[in-house]
């Protein structure tokens, strides 16, 4: 039997196994397949049957919602509502495009399906946040928190808390964490802000991350961004004229 004898019915299995036995000839015939019982057809019932590569969020930071738009022709396909506070929200997206992870100030965050245009899952993970990032594999998003400071890592399929990360400096402070983003090797980069120092967290072993921290790098380090190579982390300084790299 093939590799996916397991999707046919037995009376379908006979009806295969008969027509092989007679012979295939070049007339097409085509066998009703059903995967674990469930028509194909209704696999796709409550989702557009559409490539997710041309989907996009719009954030509505007034209202705490998002708008789910796909660009070719301009149209605003669904409305997602009751996402908290979005004063400063930011996304990211999962590798194959389809889910959108919406980081919201107030510390929730929430994965959205854009095909489906609803929510998987909402969850409130600190009391202050500023924005996050999604591992290049795609399977760890993490969250940067002014409150309490430090760095939260979840599963991108669940948004299981994996790791925990306080931000804290050298006087037992915790500090605000903002510029956090993924960088090559599994890792994720961020600023402290209070502490004047930015970590780089090693995630091969999420439950386990290692922190290697580069201190004295400035006053106050803000917004960040990492070069396209992904060797470079530049920081902007807050508290004075200048920039760590």
């Amino acid at each position: 039997m093939p590799a996916w004898h397991h999707a046919l019915t037995q009376a379908e299995a006979a009806w295969l196994v008969k027509k092989l036995l007679q012979g295939i000839d070049d007339t097409p015939f085509r066998i009703p397949f059903r995967s674990k019982g469930t028509p194909v057809s209704k696999r796709y019932k409550d989702s557009q049957f559409r490539g997710s590569g041309d989907l996009g969020i719009v954030v509505e930071r007034a209202k705490g919602s998002v708008l789910i738009i796909e660009t070719t022709t301009h149209t605003r396909l669904a409305e997602i509502q009751r996402l908290g506070d979005l004063s400063h929200a930011s996304v990211v997206y999962s590798r194959d495009q389809r889910y959108a992870y919406l980081f919201g100030r107030d510390g929730g965050l929430t994965k959205l399906d854009m095909l489906r245009g609803k929510i998987v899952k909402r969850i409130v993970q600190a009391g202050n946040s500023i924005g996050g990032a999604i591992s290049q594999d795609g399977r760890l998003v993490a969250v940067s928190n002014y409150v309490p400071g430090g760095v939260k890592v979840f599963d991108a399929a669940t948004l299981e808390l994996l790791a925990d990360i306080p931000a804290e400096s050298s006087n037992n402070q915790r500090s605000k964490v903002i510029g956090l983003v993924d960088a090559p090797g599994q890792r994720f980069v961020f600023s402290l802000f209070d502490a004047g120092e930015i970590w780089v967290a090693d995630m091969h072993a999420p439950r386990a991350p290692k922190i290697h921290k580069f201190k004295n790098i400035g006053r106050q380090p803000y917004d960040a961004l990492i070069s396209p190579d992904g060797r470079y982390y530049i920081a902007g300084l807050f508290g004075e004229d200048g920039l760590a790299r």
